[in-house]
């Protein structure tokens, strides 16, 4: 299939279609899709309970969905504090706290320090990931209206 103007190309036939509404499901689908990739890690988590692989899980989650938000340019190489800005200005406000905010920079590359990822402290940080990406998302469709 392929757009042109107002009207979709398909099978070598013109269709009419509400490209403006297209455009709107396309711009939301990096943020649909990433809710949907949350979903499964948190049911992955409901699964199997291991902290350290939640940890881990969410790390890679979070890189996709930055670079799926914005561009890999953008959010591929980012460490530390850096990646922590990065991941504050995609939502515009600060969602992960400091402390312990840092589990997504050192937990996935310690394993003894993901032991310590309580089931509390692992349902705090999904719920943080959600915050994150409603929050993004806002941003994302607000800039773009």
């Amino acid at each position: 299939m392929v757009a042109t103007g107002d009207r979709l190309v398909a099978g070598g036939r013109w269709f009419a279609g509400s490209v403006p509404h297209d455009r709107a499901a396309l711009r939301r689908a990096p943020a649909t899709l990433a809710r949907v990739d949350l979903a499964h890690v948190r049911a992955a988590w409901l699964e199997h309970g291991d902290a350290t692989r939640l940890i881990g899980e969410l790390s890679v989650w979070l890189r996709r969905a930055g670079m799926s938000l914005t561009t890999r340019a953008q959010a591929a190489g980012l460490t530390g504090d850096a990646w922590g800005r990065f991941l504050d200005d995609v939502a515009g406000e600060s969602v992960f706290d400091p402390e312990p905010g840092a589990w997504w920079v050192e937990t996935p590359y310690r394993m003894n320090t993901a032991a310590a990822v309580t089931p509390p402290d692992a349902e705090r940080i999904l719920a943080a990931c959600d915050r994150w990406l409603a929050a993004a998302s806002r941003r994302q469709h607000g800039a773009r209206a």
